[in-house]
């Protein structure tokens, strides 16, 4: 029984000890990403499909297709197809995004696909309001100027938007202005945006930049924080608690109609990302 519960203990320390120096050692976020623009006959059907599957709610929201993008290597054996829109009446962007991640044949691959929207208010820490229906929880440090609402549930991207809206008459006055890119910035902006996330990360302590591979690295602490929020029983205690409150919003915002939109709203093209983000990869 002794010699059972010495191994239970073994075992758990060098998970919950081991496995994030195995991440504070491993992992590596590159500061600039290999993007290339694309077009449906480069994608794998499943991605097409996802695209197309989305493609007529987002329209129908009033979305405009940007581009379609490969990433496939900002993060370790993961590569993303990106669809890029944007509402430019009302000062908004989306993106859908299917992304493959595993290394084979040691460990098979998976894939996450999920919608995105994203109102971006001007002006140096403006807050950015984002909705999605990813099943997949982030393990980055939250922030003041970044309100997230993750749900899954919603597979409708229109019914996602509602609820986007919603968030949006909530946290942003009708009258703030929104930033979104210039056409032809779309992808720059994109790339500023990430490399933003990641620079205020840097700032909190979870993550370093490491200039000698331009790419950014966790802290130790980070990557306790990171790895441990994602093992039982931190992910099942985290996981839970995001969708009652998710669950709670979103039934909440769904009954309720929306008030009425001004016409257009202030916008600019001027990016935050670029006039507000701290020397750390230049």
């Amino acid at each position: 029984m002794l010699i059972a519960l010495a191994v239970i203990v073994g075992l758990l320390l060098l998970i919950y000890g081991g496995a994030p120096l195995i991440i504070h050692s491993t992992l590596k976020l590159r500061a600039r990403p290999t993007v290339t623009l694309i077009d449906i006959q480069q994608m794998p059907p499943e991605v097409y499909e996802h695209f197309g599957r989305t493609a007529g709610g987002m329209q129908a929201c009033g979305f405009d297709l940007m581009h379609y993008l490969l990433v496939p290597d900002m993060v370790p054996n993961a590569k993303a197809y990106v669809a890029l829109w944007k509402n430019r009446p009302r000062g908004q962007m989306a993106t859908a995004v299917v992304v493959y991640s595993g290394s084979p044949p040691e460990t098979p691959m998976s894939t996450t696909w999920y919608v995105e929207f994203l109102t971006k208010l001007s002006g140096g820490e403006g807050l950015a309001i984002l909705t999605n229906n990813t099943q997949s929880r982030g393990s980055f440090k939250k922030v003041k100027a970044k309100d997230t609402l993750r749900a899954p549930s919603l597979q409708d991207p229109q019914q996602l938007y509602t609820v986007h809206l919603h968030r949006e008459r909530r946290f942003a006055p009708p009258n703030a202005t929104r930033y979104i890119p210039a056409d032809g910035d779309d992808i720059e902006s994109f790339n500023e945006g990430a490399r933003f996330d990641l620079d205020r990360q840097v700032r909190l302590g979870v993550f370093r930049y490491d200039a000698a591979i331009d790419s950014y690295r966790p802290t130790i602490p980070g990557a306790y924080r990171m790895t441990w929020s994602q093992l039982p029983p931190f992910k099942n205690m985290l996981d839970n608690a995001e969708r009652r409150r998710s669950e709670a919003t979103v039934s909440h915002m769904l009954a309720q109609p929306l008030s009425l939109m001004p016409p257009t709203v202030p916008i600019t093209n001027q990016s935050p990302y670029r006039t507000s983000r701290p020397a750390l990869a230049q």
